[in-house]
């Protein structure tokens, strides 16, 4: 098993190390660990499509604005 790779805190893992040391008797605390971890990182997962959707609107707005500013500077330069 490679707790490392689950990129829960270190706080997380050391309690799970801890509980692991103590054998069978501590078998639910040490499920309980991975699975509040577990219900975190798919919280992080589902806000992920507002994030990215934040991120898009403000690559078009730069780009909305970029191409308007071009525009604008050509039609100037073409007047002179």
């Amino acid at each position: 098993m490679r707790v490392e790779t689950t990129v829960s805190p270190i706080a997380v893992i050391q309690a799970f190390a801890v509980e692991q040391t103590e054998g069978q008797p501590t078998t639910p605390q040490r499920r309980d660990l991975p699975m509040a971890h577990g219900d975190a990182v798919l919280a992080r997962i589902a806000g992920l499509p507002r994030r990215l959707g934040e991120i898009v609107r403000m690559i078009a707005y730069d780009e909305a604005r970029s191409t308007a500013g071009v525009a604008s500077f050509r039609e100037g330069s073409g007047r002179q």
